[in-house]
């Protein structure tokens, strides 16, 4: 009877102790998979263009930034549970996503935006010299451009107008306009600021509604189609800023949710804006800049719009190292907009020095504000 009693407590420790492991062993499992899963979905940064088009890959490649936040969670639950190999894998991919940030901050060394898949990064200030003694050194002429999704058409007339008005906005690009908003929005005074204007033609392939650009100062050109794209017609329009002719462009590449396919080809087609003077534009003035703005449907994660900055433009956001401009979504209450698909690109001798976003009701997009500068 001794020795049976003896043995009791030494087998319930044993239980307990067995219990204790697997309980231990089954959490850590779940934080493997869920790291494993993270690794895939970040690897869509790499993914070539042909693959993009298959949905949802466009749709969850745009939410990369994101996982910043499960992963940090992660890394505290491998912390908790003393899993060394956890921990290393939840802080080597954390360390990645913020290497796809940091560049929204600060200018990366070109091998680690090569090794990263990332744009190249250049500085508009002559190496030695600063900012201000660049501006005392050269002359500048500059422009304030606006660009909004107007979501069918039901953005607030009167805000668009207010925000041309108080930013002093000199290009407007809208996309997903109807023909009751232009009305809506000539009520409301904005041919008394911006007078000239160039819609899109409309077509079967509309995307929400077609593309349009007001200016304050008449065109010397301008086009319903400037370039043939899967999508909504492009509509351009070439003014004088200072003593050089810059073109400007309103786009906006198919919606992933209308065809991946279509969101990836007419995406790429804005590559055409990288060559100045491009024939494919069907514009006859020759030009210094080209500037290409609007709801892009993309951002710096998909390969299909770093090919398009490879063409030969830059991303207004990416090099001004002022932090993202996250523009959408914009129109659920109480909940900031969580990604960046709104750009200003650009190419040319022209550059950005400024960019922000500004909420405008009734649209799921918010405005993205920029002033452009080149040389005179």
């Amino acid at each position: 009877m001794v020795s049976m009693s003896q043995e009791n407590p030494s087998r319930n420790s044993k239980n307990t102790l067995r219990k204790h492991k697997s309980g231990k062993k089954r959490s850590p499992m779940a934080v493997w998979i869920l790291l494993i899963l993270i690794a895939v979905w970040m690897g869509l940064h790499f993914l070539p263009t042909k693959y993009e088009r298959y949905r949802p890959i466009p749709d969850v490649t745009a939410l990369i930034s994101l996982l910043i936040v499960p992963l940090v969670i992660l890394f505290f639950v491998a912390v908790s549970h003393r899993s060394f190999w956890q921990s290393l894998v939840s802080l080597i991919l954390i360390a990645i996503n913020l290497v796809w940030s940091i560049g929204y901050v600060t200018p990366l060394p070109r091998q680690v935006s090569t090794i990263f898949s990332m744009p190249a990064q250049n500085s508009a200030v002559t190496p030695g010299q600063t900012a201000a003694q660049t501006a005392q050194t050269t002359q500048t002429a500059s422009v304030t451009v606006m660009t909004l999704n107007g979501r069918y058409g039901r953005a607030d007339a009167s805000s668009i107008v207010h925000a041309v008005e108080q930013n002093h906005v000199d290009v407007l690009c809208m996309q997903e306009v109807t023909e009751d908003l232009v009305k809506r929005l000539d009520q409301d005074g904005l041919t008394a600021r911006l007078p000239y204007s160039q819609l899109g033609e409309s077509g079967e392939n509309d995307n929400g509604g077609f593309n349009a650009i007001w200016t304050r100062q008449a065109p010397v050109e301008s086009h319903p189609a400037s370039l043939p794209i899967a999508s909504s017609n492009v509509p351009t329009a070439t003014i004088f800023v200072g003593n050089q002719p810059v073109l400007f462009a309103s786009a906006h590449p198919m919606s992933p949710g209308r065809g991946g396919q279509a969101w990836q080809q007419s995406l790429s087609s804005l590559g055409a804006f990288g060559r100045l003077n491009n024939p494919l534009l069907a514009n006859r003035t020759q030009v210094t800049s080209q500037v290409v703005m609007g709801d892009l449907n993309s951002n710096l994660h998909h390969t299909a719009l770093r090919d398009v900055l490879k063409a030969g433009l830059t991303d207004s956001g990416y090099q001004l190292h002022k932090g993202m401009n996250l523009s959408f979504p914009a129109s659920w209450p109480l909940f900031p907009a969580l990604i960046e698909i709104d750009h200003v690109l650009y190419a040319g001798g022209i550059h950005a020095t400024f960019l922000k976003t500004v909420a405008i009701p009734h649209t799921d997009h918010k405005a993205l504000i920029g002033t452009l500068a080149l040389e005179v």
